[in-house]
């Protein structure tokens, strides 16, 4: 389903969703401009939020999230979350992971699925974590590993 995974884009600028239950502290977005599509066509944005992904080791910020009901996909942008978070993305043709910059920690490992770098569980909006509304990204690896 669209709405339970996240796509990392290098080509996005801003982060995108589906779905508005994923922004906290959504407010209407006031000005005419568009999502330019690769077919040209110009998607309406209709509000502007925030949200944090959780990991283990660090929460994620999430930070300008425009709410684009007639988008397909939720969209992370590469650019933003790096930014914001103070850390990489890193490709292969069969994983990616998300380094934290400072420590060098791995905050996120995933896989690649049909081409594209999905993180696979819903992301939602929260100011005090609560067991039913917070997706927490990562495994535990055993040391034998």
């Amino acid at each position: 389903s669209p709405q339970q995974i996240w796509l990392t884009d290098s080509g996005a600028y801003s982060h995108m969703t589906t779905d508005i239950s994923k922004l906290s502290l959504a407010s209407p977005y006031t000005t005419n401009e568009t999502i330019q599509t690769a077919s040209g066509a110009g998607l309406s944005i209709s509000h502007i939020g925030s949200s944090t992904l959780h990991t283990p080791l660090k929460p994620l910020q999430l930070n300008s999230i425009l709410y684009v009901p007639s988008l397909s996909q939720n969209l992370l942008s590469v650019h933003r979350l790096c930014l914001d978070n103070n850390c990489w993305l890193i490709y292969d043709a069969f994983c990616f992971w998300i380094q934290d910059k400072a420590t060098g920690r791995i905050l996120f490992q995933g896989r690649c699925s049909n081409g594209l770098y999905p993180i696979p569980l819903p992301a939602r909006s929260t100011t005090v974590p609560t067991k039913s509304n917070v997706a927490y990204l990562g495994r535990q690896v055993s040391s034998s590993l």
